[in-house]
């Protein structure tokens, strides 16, 4: 989905995705051990990755924000809850190394618009560390149910509170502007750092173990949704005969 809404937090502020922070990403996705904790595979060249940042973007049940690291800005009081703007694609071509093409693209992009920034050198949103995506689930209007991923990517921004702080501000963001009432994690097994983040701090439990995919299922359930759930455990017990019923979808719910 396209966002236009930039969200502040003390340490960091959000951006939605777009094309002028795909070289940056392109490289942090080039780091096996990034790709290993996010169960991602290698996007093969930076064309790709422009087009799989499109298809993100054209997706109706996906949204996504690059992190910026807000206490290596340069001036974070001009960081705020706005309009963004959209940022055409710059030139790709070039010769020498992937990571020299790539940085070459970045300076680019930075010449262009220097409001925007990278992992190398801070702007005033800060230094880029990482992204947070969402997925709203395809029965989302009747579970409400929001699936969230985050990676922080800069080595240098970790163990900072940069990630429990984005991903509050994105599932308040889910629930203002969707009316989200569940979220869930997928985390791989041995990524010990977000599994403590989401069940250590952000107070997630965990719902199940895939042992297919090998990876955790958390789940975290608003005071709406637990309000819902209790309610039709009461309507239930009185009236247990309508259980045969209630629908499959509905039965899912509960």
């Amino acid at each position: 989905m396209r966002l236009t809404t930039n969200l502040l937090g003390s340490l960091v502020a959000l951006v939605p995705y777009d094309t002028s922070h795909v070289p940056t990403y392109h490289r942090w996705m080039q780091d096996p051990e990034l790709l290993a904790q996010t169960q991602s595979e290698p996007v093969r060249d930076l064309e790709a990755q422009y087009r799989v940042q499109a298809g993100w973007v054209s997706a109706p049940l996906r949204g996504a924000f690059i992190i910026y690291d807000r206490t290596q800005s340069t001036n974070a009081k001009s960081v705020g809850e706005s309009k963004s703007n959209e940022v055409g694609k710059t030139g790709r071509s070039g010769s020498g190394s992937p990571e020299e093409s790539n940085e070459k693209q970045e300076k680019a992009v930075l010449a262009q618009n220097p409001g925007v920034g990278s992992s190398r050198s801070p702007s005033p949103f800060g230094r880029m560390a990482g992204d947070v995506n969402f997925f709203l689930s395809s029965t989302f209007e009747t579970n409400r149910e929001v699936e969230l991923s985050i990676m922080i990517a800069e080595k240098s921004c970790r163990c900072k509170g940069l990630a429990t702080e984005a991903l509050k501000l994105t599932m308040e963001h889910c629930v203002r502007a969707y009316g989200a009432w569940r979220f869930t994690a997928k985390i791989a097994n041995g990524n010990l750092a977000s599994y403590h983040l989401f069940r250590g701090k952000l107070e997630f439990c965990e719902k199940d173990y895939d042992e297919t995919f090998n990876h955790h299922l958390l789940v975290l359930e608003t005071p709406q949704a637990r309000l819902a759930r209790s309610q039709f455990d009461a309507y239930y017990s009185m009236r247990a005969p309508i259980w045969p019923y209630l629908s499959q979808q509905s039965r899912r719910l509960f």
